[in-house]
This record gives structure tokens, sequence and C-alpha cells, in this order.
């Protein structure tokens, strides 16, 4: 699978992220540490789900959690800030990774699963 675009995406997301001088929305959205958040609770929720279909079960995605103002405040929260927020660009490679088949479905792939799940709610268990 060619991630290129994928990657590019990305990158031009978390540059522009990393803009001091970003402000809130002019429309009342999400500020930049709110798309962040959403990023991490969004592609965690994705890894599980992924490692869930490999090992054979059957998992539901639902995303609401990831769009929750109050659970996105709960990352940010949690993070010393923007420049911590940043190190999804690491979650983004683990997500690539895991989306092109280049991580086995033992205990490694287990470990970055609780590390990208940390931002899931539900404290995703994948072993």
């Amino acid at each position: 699978m060619d991630t290129a675009v994928l990657r590019s995406a990305y990158a031009g997301l978390l540059d522009a992220a990393a803009d001091p001088d970003l402000g809130d929305a002019d429309d009342g959205g999400w500020n930049a540490d709110q798309v962040l958040a959403h990023l991490l609770s969004v592609d965690a929720a994705i890894a599980a789900v992924a490692l869930g279909v490999v090992a054979g079960s059957r998992p539901t995605f639902d995303n609401r959690i990831s769009l929750d103002t109050w659970n996105l405040d709960r990352i940010i929260a949690e993070h010393a800030g923007r420049a911590d927020l940043m190190g999804i660009r690491q979650h983004v490679d683990e997500v690539v990774e895991k989306a092109t088949g280049g991580a086995d479905a033992g205990g490694r792939t287990a470990r970055r699963c609780r590390g990208l799940a940390a931002c899931n709610e539900r404290r995703v268990r994948c072993t």
C-alpha cells in the first residue's frame, strides 16, 4: 500500500498546527489543539479496530467520542501544551505502519496499541 499521500497530508497538517500564532477559529470551530486531540483520539480508535480485525474479531467503530469537545479538552489537559500534542507524528507513523501490515499481531503490536489507545476514553485493551 502506498502511504505517501497519507503521510504528506499529515505532514502538511502538522506543519500548519505548529504555528504558535494560531488562535480560535473565526467560525467558532475547533482550535488547533482540539484538532490535534481529535486526531489522537480517532487514530487510537482506528488502530484498535484494525488490530481487532487482525485478531479475528468483529470490532465496531464509533467516532462520537472523538468528536466530543469534553473528551478533546480532556486529552489536551493530559498533554503539556501543543508541542506535546504534536507527538502525534509518532502515532501517525504507527497507524500507517499497521495499515500497511508492518507490525506483527503479537506482543509488539499489542504494546503499541496500548499506547495508541490511551487517548480512547474506554482504554481499549488490545491483547
